[in-house]
């Protein structure tokens, strides 16, 4: 192979990557916009509340990246005492149940609040 042959390969290459890091960018500037939404509304609110409204924030975002962004609010809540109930309504209220069942996985449910929690999941789904 020529060089010639070569450099439009590396140079889609070096465009993928590029892509990738601003995709990733982008998913941590949105997580962060997300918990700053979350954080700052009206004290008020009861904390369902508040994710319910957060979330109504990133609801229009493709399954994928919202997969992302509510897999590390979950994960990052992990160690408060924020229970399955105050944590997943809101996302359910928001998405839907059939749309948030595509985003939150099941892996996350059980590593979060435990295998229990997974009957509770699944008879939301009912």
């Amino acid at each position: 192979m020529s060089k010639d042959s070569e450099a439009p390969i590396d140079e889609r290459v070096n465009d993928l990557e590029r892509e990738l890091k601003n995709t990733q960018k982008q998913i941590t500037k949105l997580s962060e916009e997300l918990m700053g939404t979350i954080t700052i509304l009206c004290l008020p609110l009861t904390h369902s509340r508040k994710l319910e409204l957060g979330f109504k924030q990133v609801e229009q975002l493709p399954n994928n990246i919202l997969k992302v962004i509510i897999r590390r609010y979950i994960m990052e809540s992990k160690h408060s005492d924020l229970s399955f109930d105050t944590m997943i309504t809101p996302v359910v209220s928001v998405l839907g149940f059939e749309r948030a069942w595509k985003v939150i996985t099941r892996t996350t449910i059980n590593e979060v609040y435990g295998e229990w929690s997974l009957g509770k999941w699944d008879e939301m789904a009912k």
